[in-house]
C-alpha cells in the first residue's frame, strides 16, 4: 500500500506553525497509515485525551472513541519518509494521492 504521503506532509507543515500537532483515529491500529480517516489537530496549547473525553461528555456522548497516536510512535512515524512542506504555491496533493487511487482501481477491477 502507498499510504500516508499526504498525511505525513500535512503534519510536517502544521508542525512548522503550531507547538502541538496530534494525529488521531477511532482505533489503535497505528501500524498502518494506509487509506483511512485520520483527524489532525494543531494547537498552541497541549491537548489531552482527558480533555477530549470531557468535551464528548459535555456534548452528551458518554464515551470517546478518539485515540491519539502515541508520542513515541509519532516521532518515528514522522521521520520514516521524506516530508514535503505544503505551501500556498506548492501543494502536490494529486501526486500524493495518485498511488492510492491507482491501487484502489487495481483492486476493484
Amino acid at each position: 500500500m502507498h499510504g500516508g504521503r499526504f498525511l505525513h506532509s500535512f503534519v510536517h507543515t502544521m508542525r512548522g506553525t503550531f507547538d502541538y500537532v496530534y494525529v488521531m483515529r477511532d482505533d489503535t491500529r497505528w501500524a498502518s497509515d494506509d487509506r483511512y480517516t485520520f483527524v489532525v489537530a494543531a494547537s498552541e496549547a497541549q491537548i489531552s485525551s482527558r480533555q477530549i473525553e470531557e468535551a464528548n461528555f459535555l456534548e452528551g456522548r458518554p464515551s470517546s472513541i478518539t485515540q491519539f497516536k502515541p508520542h513515541s510512535d509519532f516521532e518515528v512515524w514522522q521521520g520514516s519518509q521524506e516530508n514535503v512542506l505544503v505551501t500556498d504555491d506548492f501543494v502536490p496533493v494529486d501526486g500524493m494521492h495518485a498511488p492510492l487511487y491507482l491501487e484502489s482501481r487495481f483492486f476493484v477491477n
